[in-house]
């Protein structure tokens, strides 16, 4: 095992005045069995980490306590942490910062990744998981914009996301193998949007939100055999699509108050597809319902509650 450990703190000082200063952690750990713990508080500076783990039961914090394993707090914070190997562990907190820049990489088999942050000015998260049987949990509260960006390719992958209090952005799933679920729930959520694109087998999508407005780009794609998508919105003006290729899909949208637009397309055999669609009162626009299935064996059933309304099924 081999381990080489820099930590760099720089301030500049010019006669025009003082230069921003950087407060710099940079790990590179090879073997197995590793860990490392970096916290930093109350910066003014831009705090950034850098950790790279190669080989196998590494781990950056754990994501099973509540400390995690990079810590930044009260700063403006950039992580850039990568795994290569098996049973890697990754834990990322970030609280009351003004902006966060942050990119993990995992590359193997079983590797776990935990993302934390609590009310982040502004955010930016590039997730990056290759091989299988990865997971993968993000937990977002008072977020006023954000954007997430979580790519998995393998198999038997899985992503848990919750967001509270947020909203200008969302998060964008991207699976590509079998056996892989998305998990998503948002409360509490302003103009934003969700995104989950799955290719493969035997995949499953789920996305909630409770309490939401103006969240009309939310989109479901899942290419492959046997898929299963569910989107469930609560509040006004809320959009989503979900789109199906393949056989033997099972789709289920709910929208809650007026104003919402539902959106599924299914191509192949043996799909069923679902849309519940209730109103408001006090609300003068209805929702949109539009159920397309091309093929043969479809089942669509529409329900729509309030006045204004409007639904759309094609069977061909």
């Amino acid at each position: 095992m081999t381990s080489a450990f820099r930590a760099l703190g720089a301030a500049m000082a010019l006669a025009s005045g003082e230069a921003p200063a950087q407060v710099l952690v940079d790990t590179v750990q090879q073997g197995s069995g590793n860990r490392t713990h970096v916290e930093q508080r109350d910066s003014s500076d831009d705090a950034q980490v850098g950790v790279a783990q190669t080989g196998s039961d590494n781990l950056i914090g754990d994501p099973g306590m509540r400390q995690g394993g990079i810590v930044q707090i009260a700063t403006v914070g950039r992580v850039d942490a990568r795994q290569e190997g098996s049973a890697n562990q990754a834990s990322i907190v970030q609280d009351h910062a003004d902006r966060s820049d942050n990119l993990l990489l995992q590359a193997g088999k079983g590797n776990a990744a935990s993302f934390r942050q609590d009310r982040v000015n502004s955010s930016r998260l590039d997730l990056r998981q290759r091989g299988s049987a990865n997971a993968a949990s993000l937990r977002q509260k008072d977020l006023p914009t954000f954007s997430v960006a979580a790519r998995q390719a393998g198999s038997d992958n899985r992503i848990v996301v919750d967001q509270f209090f947020s909203g200008y952005g969302g998060p964008e799933i991207d699976q590509n193998g079998s056996f892989n679920t998305v998990l998503i729930e948002q409360s509490d959520a302003a103009y934003s949007f969700v995104t989950v694109d799955q290719a493969g087998k035997l995949n499953a999508a789920w996305v909630r939100q409770n309490s939401t407005i103006f969240t009309v780009g939310q989109s479901i794609v899942q290419r492959g055999e046997r898929n299963v998508a569910r989107a469930d919105e609560s509040g006004q003006v809320n959009g989503s699509t979900i789109v199906q290729t393949g056989n033997e899909n099972l789709a289920c949208a709910t929208s809650t108050l007026n104003g919402s637009v539902s959106e599924i397309i299914q191509t192949g055999n043996g799909n069923r597809a679902s849309a519940v669609q209730n109103g408001a009162l006090q609300w003068t626009t209805g929702n949109f319902s539009r159920i397309s299935q091309t093929g043969k064996a479809f089942t669509a059933s529409v329900r729509q509650d309030g006045s204004g309304n409007v639904s759309l099924i094609t069977q061909h």
